[in-house]
C-alpha cells in the first residue's frame, strides 16, 4: 500500500494459505475467554485499515485450504494444479486413473468371486439405512417375533401345568 498508493488500483488483497483457520475453543482450561484465529484475524485487519495509508478501501481477504483447494478443482485451473502438484490432480480424469491404477494393483484379489462378506459392513449399513437393510432388518423382526410367539405357545401349557 503505502505512499504510491495513489498511482495503484487495488480492490482486494487476499493472503491465500494451505490451511484453514481453526475454529476457537470458548474458554482455557483456566476458565478464561478465549479468542478465536478467525475474531484475531478481523481485528488485525480492521486495525490495519484504520493505520495502514490508503487501506481502508481495499477488501482484505482470508483464503483458507478448503477453499484453495476447491478454487484449483474447478474447470480452468489445470495451469496451477500442475504448479502445485506437477502433475492433473483433483479432477474426474485424475479420479478415473487413480481407479484404474488400483484396479491393476489389486488384480484378481479383490473381485465379486473373492468377496468376504464382514459384519462391519452391516455396521455401515445401518448407519446408512438403505431400502434392502430396512426390509431385511423388518423381515427379522417379523421373524424373530414369530418365533417367540411359536415358543410362548409352546411353553403355555407347561407353565399352566406347573401352577
Amino acid at each position: 500500500m503505502g505512499e504510491n498508493i495513489a498511482n495503484r488500483k487495488i480492490v482486494r488483497l487476499e493472503f491465500l494459505t494451505p490451511f484453514d483457520l481453526p475454529d476457537p475453543t470458548p474458554f482455557t482450561p483456566a476458565g478464561k475467554p478465549r479468542e478465536g484465529a478467525r475474531d484475531r484475524w478481523n481485528r488485525n485487519v480492521a486495525s490495519w485499515k484504520e493505520t495502514l495509508p490508503g487501506l481502508a478501501d481495499v477488501d482484505v481477504r482470508y483464503v483458507g485450504g478448503g477453499e484453495l483447494l476447491d478454487r484449483l478443482g474447478r474447470p480452468g485451473n489445470e495451469g496451477r494444479l500442475w504448479f502445485f502438484f506437477e502433475r492433473r490432480a483433483l479432477g474426474s480424469d485424475w479420479l478415473k486413473e487413480g481407479l484404474a491404477l488400483a484396479e491393476r494393483l489389486a488384480e484378481s484379489r479383490y473381485t465379486p468371486e473373492h468377496h468376504v462378506p464382514l459384519p462391519l459392513a452391516q455396521v455401515a449399513d445401518a448407519c446408512a439405512l438403505p431400502a434392502e437393510f430396512v426390509r431385511q432388518s423388518t423381515q427379522r423382526a417379523r421373524d424373530l417375533q414369530g418365533q417367540i410367539e411359536a415358543f410362548l405357545t409352546q411353553l403355555g401349557p407347561v407353565l399352566s401345568r406347573d401352577q
